[in-house]
């Protein structure tokens, strides 16, 4: 296992273990800061996006802006003595010329795996910046957005739910929910399934009823989705959590470990197809130049 193997490891643990003890990582309930680069201001993604959030809870930061040693650095900045730092992971591609089978010479892409860290603004000597406010209404915003996808949206009578072979998501009226927050987190959950299908990202959703894995972990993406949805616009997360649910995702997060990073990576992908993003586009792709 190489060290960067290592620290994806011990990022899962840790947010596995945070989630026995009650915290939910893709849930941030006071819509706090997007986690953001200090040198880009792009958002992380992904478990970055999961970690870096739940650092700042669990460290009770106002901001959630991190930058490397050196990033610090040129802004003007030092990292105040005994701070300790937290890693980002992060993909790069090398090539490698290999022998295919029909003993021809070709090019392959070979993904790798690598780490940087990275420390809080508020864990050096910068001048915090002014905490941002949106500029626009939330609800006026969630509303957009859904408009812009144009979904096959039918108002239900009993139960809200995505069907694939129909293309067709199906929410109760609003004011059967508890709040408008509830409504929209819903909405976003059963949108964040509708971008599974073939036409758009292309997730195996036909075969969910064959695998309980398979389902679980579709469950998670469209959690995590509508997550950071709310969270960008705005939009709290009053979604009152049993034991039952979070016994749930740990039980199956400590068997399907691997299941956290990838889902909350096409999480990151659901939530920029609704935006209307490219994907990677302005999304805080962590490359190598920000590992030092």
């Amino acid at each position: 296992m190489t060290i960067a193997q290592e620290k994806q490891q011990a990022i899962v643990e840790e947010l596995i273990k945070g989630l026995e003890l009650g915290v939910i990582p893709w849930q941030n309930p006071c819509a706090a800061e997007l986690p953001k680069n200090l040198q880009s201001n792009k958002t992380y993604r992904g478990i970055n996006y999961l970690y870096l959030t739940y650092i700042a809870n669990k460290k009770s930061y106002k901001h959630n802006i991190w930058g490397t040693f050196l990033q610090i650095k040129n802004a003007g900045g030092s990292v105040n003595c005994g701070e300790k730092s937290v890693p980002v992971i992060y993909w790069t591609i090398t090539e490698k010329e290999v022998t295919n089978k029909n003993g021809l010479k070709e090019v392959k892409e070979i993904p790798i795996l690598r780490y940087y860290n990275v420390f809080n603004i508020e864990q050096t000597n910068m001048k915090l910046p002014e905490k941002q406010h949106n500029n626009f209404n939330p609800i006026e915003k969630a509303e957009g957005v859904i408009k812009a996808n144009n979904p096959n949206l039918i108002v239900s009578v009993s139960g809200n739910y995505y069907i694939p072979s129909e293309d067709t998501i199906y929410i109760q009226k609003p004011e059967t929910f508890i709040n408008t927050n509830e409504y929209y987190g819903v909405t976003f959950h059963e949108l964040s399934h509708w971008t599974g299908n073939a036409k758009r990202l292309n997730r195996p959703l036909e075969s969910l009823n064959k695998d309980r894995n398979s389902y679980s972990q579709e469950e998670l993406i469209a959690e995590m989705a509508s997550s950071f949805i709310m969270q960008e616009l705005g939009l709290p997360i009053n979604k009152t959590n049993t034991q039952a649910y979070i016994n749930n995702w740990a039980n199956f997060l400590k068997n399907q470990k691997e299941a956290l990073v990838s889902a909350s990576s096409k999480a990151s992908k659901a939530a920029d197809y609704i935006f209307g993003r490219k994907l990677n586009e302005g999304a805080g792709k962590e490359v190598c130049h920000e590992q030092r």
